[in-house]
C-alpha cells in the first residue's frame, strides 16, 4: 500500500524503554508502517485533547458556595508508564497514540489491543447547612459531565465506552449532609495499547532474538517467509482494535441479534447476515484491497494465515465509516459501485475524484481507484463465497483483542 500525500489523522506509537520490537529496525518499521498505513486510510478529523482538569463554583453568597474538581486521566495497559496506567491526557488535534509493549502471551495467541479506558478524580467542597447543596452539587456534577465528555468524545469516530457512576459529597457535621448525583460520560478514540507476543513456547519468559526471528516474520517490504507469522499484519489488526474496531459501544450498537447492521459494510458486502462473529468479521470474509487490486481476507476477520500478509480492504474500511470516521474513497460517482466510470472525473473531494481527500487528483487517487475497482467487478455479496486456501489462525476475544495462529478454512 501506498499511502497519500495527505493524512488527516496522525497514528504516533510509544514503545517505552529496552523495547524488543523497537530495537529491532525491521520489526520497527513493519509496526510504523501498519501506523502510517491506517493515517493514510482515515480521513477523519479529530478534535485535539489537551484538557484534563475543570474547577465549577455553584453559588456566591457566603455559606452557600459550592465547589467541584475533576481531573481525568486515560488508562492503559503499559508497566513502564511512569505513573503506571495512568496517562494525562495530551493529544494533538487528529492524533491517536499507541503503546507497543512485547507480551508474554499464552496458547497460541499472537498479539492484543484495545482502547484506553478514562477515570477521574474529584474533591469537591461546600457547606454542610447550604440548602442549595444538592441542586448545586447536582449542577457541578452535570456540568463537570458535560466538560469532559466534549472533549474526549474528539468530534469522530466511535464511542468507545461511556463511564457511569454516581459522585457523592459527604459532611461529617451537624447538621449531617449528603449530596450525590449520577454521572456518564462517553468518550471517543484517543489511546490504545497494542501487545505482542515473545513467548512462542509459551514457558513464561521471552524467547531468545533467534527465536523470534523464526517466529515472526519482520521485514514488511518482502513477502512472508514460509512458516512464519507477518508482524505487519498482527499489528494492523491491533491497531484496528485500539480505535474500536470490534470493542467500542458504536460496534456493538450495530450488532442486533447477531446481525450487523451498519449501512457501509452491509452495502459493501451484500449483507448483514452471518458478516460479524462477535467482535470480529466472520471466518473468511474476502473482500477487495483498498489499494493495489486482488481479493483478500479482511483483515478484520478472525483468521490469519500463516506465511501470508493482509493489507486493508475495502470491507475493512467500510466497518470504519459504520464507525464513525471517514476513509478514503474511489466510488467518485456515488452510484455504489467502484468501476470505469468513477475514474477520469477531476477537481477536489471523494465526488469530484480526490480519493485520499487531499485536496488533489494525482497518482494516489489512481491507487485507490484501482485497488477498489478490481478489474470493474464489485465485491457486493462476493467475498462470503470466493474459497481460500486451507492452512489459516484465530483471533480472540476477552476484553482484549487478539490474534493467534489459524485452523484452515475453505
Amino acid at each position: 500500500m501506498t499511502p497519500g500525500m495527505a493524512a488527516a489523522i496522525t497514528v504516533t506509537l510509544d514503545y517505552g524503554p529496552n523495547n524488543y520490537f523497537y530495537n529491532n529496525a525491521r520489526a520497527r518499521a513493519a509496526i510504523e508502517q501498519a501506523a502510517a498505513d491506517l493515517s493514510w486510510a482515515i480521513t477523519s478529523s479529530l478534535d485535539a485533547v489537551d484538557q484534563n482538569s475543570w474547577q465549577l463554583t455553584e453559588g456566591t453568597a457566603p455559606g452557600q458556595i459550592t465547589t467541584a474538581e475533576y481531573e481525568w486521566i486515560y488508562n492503559v495497559s503499559m508497566p513502564s508508564l511512569p505513573n503506571g496506567s495512568a496517562v494525562v491526557p495530551d493529544l494533538a488535534a487528529d492524533e491517536v497514540k499507541f503503546f507497543v509493549r512485547p507480551d508474554l502471551i499464552a496458547g497460541s495467541t499472537l498479539g492484543t489491543g484495545a482502547s484506553a479506558g478514562i477515570g477521574f478524580s474529584a474533591s469537591y467542597s461546600g457547606y454542610s447547612s447550604n440548602p442549595y447543596l444538592a441542586s448545586q452539587f447536582a449542577s457541578l456534577v452535570d456540568q463537570q459531565s458535560a466538560l469532559a465528555q466534549a472533549e474526549y468524545t474528539r468530534g469522530a469516530g466511535p464511542i468507545v465506552h461511556t463511564l457511569t457512576g454516581t459522585s457523592t459529597l459527604n459532611f461529617n457535621a451537624t447538621p449531617y449532609v449528603d449530596a450525590s448525583h449520577d454521572y456518564a460520560v462517553a468518550y471517543g478514540p484517543a489511546y490504545g495499547t497494542i501487545a505482542l507476543d515473545v513467548d512462542q513456547n509459551n514457558d513464561g519468559y521471552a524467547d531468545s532474538a533467534n527465536s523470534l526471528a523464526d517466529y515472526w516474520h519482520f521485514d514488511h517490504t518482502i513477502p512472508v517467509a514460509r512458516g512464519k507469522n507477518d508482524l505487519y499484519s498482527v499489528a494492523l489488526h491491533e491497531m484496528l482494535h485500539a480505535l474500536g474496531y470490534g470493542s467500542s459501544e458504536t460496534w456493538s450498537n450495530w450488532i442486533v441479534s447477531g446481525q450487523w447492521t451498519g449501512p457501509e459494510a452491509v452495502a459493501e458486502h451484500g449483507t448483514g447476515v452471518g458478516l460479524v462473529d462477535d467482535s470480529h468479521l466472520a471466518e473468511c470474509v474476502k473482500s477487495f484491497l483498498a489499494a493495489g487490486g486482488g481479493l483478500q481476507e479482511a483483515v478484520m476477520d478472525p483468521t490469519l494465515t500463516v506465511g501470508t500478509r493482509k493489507k486493508l480492504t475495502r470491507l475493512d474500511l467500510a466497518f470504519l465509516r459504520d464507525l464513525g470516521y471517514a476513509t478514503v474513497d474511489a466510488d467518485f460517482d456515488s452510484d455504489g459501485e467502484v468501476d470505469g466510470d468513477d475514474f477520469g472525473a477531476s477537481g477536489v473531494g471523494p465526488a469530484a475524484g480526490d480519493a485520499d481527500t487531499n485536496g488533489m487528483v494525482d497518482g494516489a487517487d489512481l491507487a485507490i481507484w484501482e485497488g477498489q475497482a478490481a478489474a470493474g467487478i464489485d465485491s457486493a455479496g462476493v467475498a462470503a463465497i470466493v474459497p481460500e486456501p486451507t492452512g489459516c489462525g484465530i483471533f480472540l476475544a476477552s476484553g482484549w483483542r487478539c490474534v493467534r495462529r489459524r485452523r484452515g478454512c475453505a
